[in-house]
This record gives C-alpha cells, structure tokens and sequence, in this order.
C-alpha cells in the first residue's frame, strides 16, 4: 500500500480495510485477497483498479527468472532446524 487516501467506492473501501488488517505494508496477490473477502470476481477487479487508478495500491510486475517464463512464488514460512523443518504459516 503506497498511502492510505480516502475512497469512495464502497468495494475498493472495503478491500483497503482487509488490506490494512490482514497485509499492511506486505506484498499480497489477489488470490490472497480473493480468499479473504466475499466481494465477487468483478466487485474485487473493480475495487483494485480504483485503488491502483488513485495511486493507493502500487502493483509488482510478473517475477520472470528466464525470457518468457514465470516463476512460482512459495506461500509458507518456515524454520530450519538442524533435521526439523517446522512450517510456521500456510
């Protein structure tokens, strides 16, 4: 999140309080917001284009590793411990 601005529209409003409650200043994909709201699809797209359209919400770019090829992003947080690995978050 750039910077919290006032917004009109009821859905982007919404998104920014789960954004500001579950994500704060973190990196999130919009499957992740996907999961947290009840907003449909297009309710949800309209609401992020708002937020980006405001300069409220900054979006990264696809990670590519080669030309023309997406990389995969892991969503877990782990602790390595000597032979144990303990999964903290899914």
């Amino acid at each position: 999140m750039e910077e919290p601005k006032p917004v009109r529209e009821p859905n982007a409003r919404k998104i920014l309080e789960i954004i500001a409650e579950k994500f704060e200043t973190l990196p999130f994909a919009e499957r992740q917001l996907a999961k947290e709201t009840t907003l449909s699809d297009f309710q949800r797209k309209v609401g992020l284009r708002e937020l980006t359209r405001n300069k409220i919400l900054h979006p990264y770019p696809f990670l590519q590793e080669q030309k023309e090829a997406v990389v995969s992003q892991a969503e877990k947080t782990v602790i390595v411990d000597g032979e144990e690995i303990i999964i903290i978050n899914q």
